[in-house]
């Protein structure tokens, strides 16, 4: 999977050849491998010593549209995100149009989220599809773990219906409606149950297990990994290749 940030240079890249570099690099790449691309933002803000630069706003449009056509020509191959969704006042920034707020970063990541999900369906087996067997998967945790499990398990191909916490108030995450945790009771034949909150683990897996719930069996829990960076800038033996600081494999 790429995603490739557009990183606006001093010296302006013509339409042209920006066109030329991304097609080689997608004849390059293997059938399986797919492409999210980030393009530009076009707010009207550059950076804080310098507010306004319209060469660079017009230059990002320009490879905006060049980003577009890709797109176009190569669907299921490669995929937009439009970060304009995300940047859409100086709020959204710190000190240059490219430094995201933390807010506006994980707003991004969800953008990406739902573009794989739209774009690349079926690319592997659903991660939970060995345990869950034919039931629905739900996740039990606080509101911000469960809504990183939440589009972390639709990148896993699966697609939870809801959010259950013992204090809950009646909203939305994602796509799941939020209830309360007693309405798990009795059926583990209807749920596979994900928990997102490490801080209450034991007390949830006490609940489930009251609930009729089996460890594994019936629930598990989110796991974090640590995140480590991997760079290969070797593309001659075709494993990897880093544009921009992003690895593709």
């Amino acid at each position: 999977m790429i995603i490739n940030f557009l990183i606006i240079i001093q010296e302006y890249i013509s339409e042209e050849r920006f066109y030329e570099n991304i097609k080689w690099i997608i004849n390059r790449l293997p059938e399986k491998t797919k492409l999210i691309f980030v393009n530009g933002p076009t707010l009207d803000f550059f950076r804080k010593n310098n507010p306004h630069c319209p060469e660079v706003r017009e230059q990002i449009k320009r490879i905006n549209k060049v980003l577009d056509k890709i797109v176009t020509e190569n669907k299921g191959k490669c995929a937009l995100v439009d970060i304009n969704k995300v940047i859409k006042s100086t709020n959204d920034v710190t000190d240059y149009v490219f430094h995201l707020k933390a807010q506006t970063a994980y707003n991004l990541f969800v953008e990406i989220v739902w573009a794989i999900v739209r774009n690349f369906k079926n690319i592997k087996s659903s991660m939970l599809a060995s345990v869950r067997t034919d039931r629905k998967v739900v996740i039990y945790g606080n509101s911000s773990e469960a809504r990183n499990a939440f589009y972390n398990l639709k990148l896993g191909g699966e697609s939870p219906i809801a959010y259950f916490h013992f204090n809950y108030s009646n909203k939305k995450i994602g796509t799941m409606e939020v209830k309360n945790s007693i309405e798990l009771k009795d059926k583990a034949s209807q749920y596979y149950v994900v928990i997102a909150d490490e801080n209450n683990i034991s007390n949830i897996e006490t609940e489930l297990e009251a609930y009729g719930y089996k460890p594994q069996t019936d629930f598990t829990r989110l796991q974090k990994v640590e995140y480590k960076k991997m760079w290969n800038e070797n593309i001659s033996g075709g494993d990897s290749l880093k544009i921009n600081n992003v690895l593709i494999q």
